[in-house]
């Protein structure tokens, strides 16, 4: 009878569990959205989450006009502060759409490039700024990983959301609603869309296309990977690699050399032109990361920079072939000598230092030849400077841009009236847009300057 009566107690115990509410236990959710469209879609996951007791925290900007800043049970709200205003971010966001619905059919190929990559470098130029002030703050950085969140919820169509759950050490779930061309999901999440089946976002297809849909599906794809890779991708991998930092050792850079010296000796004569280039980029991408490392330590040293300033030096002697060496006489301003070896085809003596080398003349370092160079020679030296010089300016001078950039800051201008202020203002202009700050001195008659200020641009008017 006893065993009975435990065995019933047993079973009502089983029959309770069986029909109360599973057991289970709210997470802290990081969330990093971007505005407008994209907020909306990435609102309805965190009302859910809210709703089913979870805790989010939400990373916004000063200027933003659509993510609710208002804290409740459940959702908090960091917000972030910037230099630009809601309106600035409106003014982008109106030129674009303006230019996509009334504009772009009008428009050719370069014309229209020209505009989106405007259009693209003002957003870009805003989100690195937003990075660059959250990155900056340790503070806040350290607050959130003590929060232990489970974690990061982020939009990709905005750079650098990936950045935070590498630097918190957190899993990370992508939301996006999507990119013009699919060009974000397919080079960066490899979406398979084929672009002779798959219609592009923005273009309007169904998947029943005829040959003509089918080939500008196909150039509008390309047109999109190109301007994701050029305007995005050369912008952001140095901010990047900043934020997160390179380390190597010595074993790294005798591998490098050595996997130079391998390939110019055994290897290069049997390869052709393209091979050549996309190995010599291999090794030159190595090495410009371990230059950017070495550069960017060095310059965050301000200790150590404002120490060689009080040792009031004569002069800095450096070679070029590791870069930012005249960077670092210009912040400590010193006068600069260089000492330069040579560089492969003197493209370096040649772009940056003007020797006069004309190359049916002066043999290219490395070709071997002799003042007296017969016409196949000549070609092939004519050649390999081109060849040179497009190395140079594609694997180099690209990537330290960037850097140089980053390092100089501010900068005071004075400029003339009326048409040598219109020259100015183009240099202006390109300066803002690299991220550099300016602020322009003229006069309060001015008729010509421009006085009103804006982001990255100051006036002072006396």
């Amino acid at each position: 009878m006893r065993a009975r009566a435990i065995s019933a107690v047993h079973l009502l115990l089983l029959l309770s569990l069986s029909h109360s509410p599973p057991c289970t236990m709210a997470g802290k959710i990081l969330v990093w959205p971007a505005d407008f469209s994209h907020w909306f879609n990435i609102n309805v996951i965190i009302e859910e989450l809210v709703a089913r007791g979870h805790n989010v925290t939400v990373v916004t900007h000063s200027a933003t006009s659509s993510v609710k800043t208002e804290q409740s049970q459940g959702y908090n709200v960091e917000i972030i502060q910037v230099p630009y205003t809601k309106q600035d971010v409106f003014n982008n966001l109106d030129t674009m759409f303006k230019y996509w619905v009334n504009e772009v059919p009008n428009d050719n190929l370069i014309q229209g490039f020209l505009k989106i990559k405007e259009i693209i470098d003002q957003t870009t130029y805003k989100n690195q700024v937003l990075c660059r002030e959250l990155f900056a703050r340790e503070d806040l950085l350290e607050k959130w990983r003590k929060e232990r969140f489970d974690v990061v919820l982020t939009d990709p169509m905005y750079m650098c959301r990936s950045l935070l759950p590498l630097k918190l050490n957190l899993p990370f779930i992508v939301s996006l609603r999507f990119s013009f061309g699919n060009s974000m999901e397919r080079l960066c999440g490899q979406l398979p869309t084929p672009a002779s089946y798959v219609p592009a976002v923005s273009l309007g297809y169904k998947h029943h296309m005829d040959f003509l849909q089918r080939l500008k599906n196909v150039l509008f794809n390309f047109f999109q990977d190109f301007l994701f890779v050029f305007l995005n991708a050369l912008k952001w991998d140095p901010f990047y690699t900043e934020v997160m930092g390179s380390k190597y050792t010595k074993q790294d850079v005798i591998n490098n050399l050595e996997n130079f010296i391998q390939y110019w000796i055994y290897d290069v004569q049997h390869d052709n032109i393209i091979q050549t280039l996309l190995k010599i980029k291999e090794i030159v991408d190595e090495t410009t990361e371990q230059n950017h490392a070495l550069c960017r330590e060095l310059f965050g040293r301000e200790d150590l920079l404002e120490k060689w300033r009080k040792e009031q030096f004569e002069v800095l002697l450096t070679d070029p072939m590791l870069m930012c060496g005249d960077l670092l006489a210009l912040k400590l301003n010193l006068p600069l000598i260089i000492s330069l070896r040579f560089s492969f085809g003197s493209s370096m003596e040649r772009l940056c230092g003007q020797l006069p080398t004309p190359a049916s003349y002066v043999p290219a370092v490395s070709l071997s030849y002799t003042d007296q160079m017969d016409f196949p020679q000549r070609v092939k030296n004519v050649l390999f400077n081109l060849f040179q010089n497009f190395l140079f300016t594609l694997l180099t001078t690209l990537k330290w841009d960037p850097l140089y950039t980053e390092c100089m800051g501010k900068i005071l201008i004075w400029p003339a009236e009326f048409s040598h202020g219109l020259n100015l203002k183009s240099i202006i202009d390109e300066l803002i847009a690299r991220g550099h700050s300016v602020t322009v001195v003229t006069h309060s008659a001015t008729p010509s300057i421009k006085t009103e200020q804006s982001p990255g641009y100051s006036v002072i008017a006396r």
